[in-house]
């Protein structure tokens, strides 16, 4: 499986737009109801999580059901339930998560010059990039460029342009506490490839998964400069088991935006398991 980090997708998609915010005026009662459904320390630990773009008055639905299903995580940690008890409500809770950001994050001027969900971004990185550094805000900032780009220099040279896997990574992070990208995966265990008997009826929602390049799925010639894709599972569809499908959740896709596509699995040549309980330093 390739190292060399991703991101373009070759597709049609178009990142949907944000749901409707929830209004200021309701929020006590808002966050009240958080409290009671997926518990105190919950509500304070994922809004803690949230990037500086998303303060608690700006919360819409899908952030809610992200935070709930964290709630369920963490009322099993309190349980004290076992890893296999407790394993499908945090892939539950990663999925949830990183769909809460579909639509918020897109290379086009939020009224300031800057990039929409730019915040947003830079989150990812802080949480997910090891290499990270402030140096890098400029390009995340600012409109049609990347990480580490700077005024005099725009080239995406040996700069960590590519966020997809490190937005994957950011919502695994949040979830299970652990994981960031530097290349490929740190702490989720070695690649499973789906050439290995079983690997493609083992792979769960939750899950990284990488991307074949695009040539190979439409039978081209090699490309000179291929952009290897990482992304998130949300859902398999084994329904022909000839021909299953896979709903996944994507970063740093057209203009920028975080977005949704479904595609056969063969398209994909393995993948990461999120809960290989693998430390984050490889060891």
């Amino acid at each position: 499986m390739s190292e060399h980090a991703h991101a373009v997708p070759q597709a049609e998609e178009v990142a949907p737009a944000a749901p409707a915010v929830a209004p200021a005026a309701s929020m006590a009662g808002f966050v009240t109801q958080l409290q009671r459904t997926a518990g105190n320390r919950a509500v304070v630990q994922l809004l803690a999580r949230q990037p500086a773009a998303a303060p608690a008055e700006t919360l819409d639905e899908t952030d809610v059901t992200a935070l709930q299903a964290y709630g369920k995580v963490f009322a099993l940690q309190q349980s004290g339930a076992d890893a296999a008890t407790s394993a499908p409500a945090k892939r539950d809770a990663i999925v949830k998560l990183a769909l809460s950001q579909v639509g918020k994050v897109l290379d086009e001027d939020r009224g300031d010059g800057k990039k929409k969900g730019a915040d947003r971004i830079k989150e990812f990185y802080r949480v997910a990039c090891p290499g990270y550094m402030p140096a890098y805000d400029w390009g995340i900032e600012n409109l049609h460029t990347y990480a580490a780009m700077t005024p005099t220099d725009r080239s995406k040279d040996r700069k960590p342009w590519s966020w997809c896997a490190i937005f994957g990574v950011w919502a695994i992070h949040q979830i299970i506490g652990r994981g960031q990208f530097a290349a490929k995966p740190i702490g989720l265990g070695p690649p499973i490839y789906f050439s290995k008997k079983g690997a493609r009826d083992a792979v769960k929602p939750g899950d990284m998964v990488v991307r074949r390049e695009q040539y190979e799925i439409e039978g081209r010639e090699k490309d000179k400069d291929p952009l290897n894709h990482q992304c998130l599972v949300a859902h398999v569809d084994r329904t022909d088991p000839k021909r299953a499908m896979l709903t996944t959740v994507n970063g740093n896709g057209p203009k920028q935006s975080i977005y949704v596509r479904t595609e056969p699995l063969s398209y994909y040549n393995g993948y990461y398991d999120t809960l290989s309980e693998v430390p984050v330093d490889g060891s």
